[in-house]
């Protein structure tokens, strides 16, 4: 059996600089996040994301997002946090999923204006 796989790069906020040469070297696209993720992976914010589809654009490069809403995400964070609800179900309560649908609407809007 033949076995098949790429690399995506890494698309945070202080590599921008650095897409264009990652694209030479291999990765065939680049993923990012829009929502909160971990202290050891930074997000965009929707600027961000603008700026960065621009320049991926500019030199034919792709880009993939995992989409969902900071600023509602964080604010049902402090909500279940404020409730007690501190369980897996109140994780999940955190991140509803018009919190995806929000962000993947903007995020399309946005690869839209820059013909990302």
């Amino acid at each position: 059996m033949k076995h098949i796989y790429c690399f995506w790069g890494g698309l945070v906020p202080d590599n921008f600089d650095d897409l264009e040469g990652l694209q030479e070297k291999g990765c065939v696209a680049f993923k990012s996040f829009i929502g909160p993720v971990s202290p050891d992976y930074s997000s965009l914010s929707y600027g961000q994301a603008y700026e960065a589809m621009e320049r991926i654009k500019a030199f034919g490069g792709r880009a993939g997002f995992h989409c969902e809403d900071f600023s509602m995400i964080k604010w049902q964070e402090q909500r279940m946090i404020k409730e007690g609800r501190l369980d897996w179900q109140g994780f999940l309560d955190s991140r509803p999923v018009i919190a995806e649908m929000v962000a993947t609407v903007d995020i399309i809007e946005i690869a839209k204006a820059t013909g990302c």
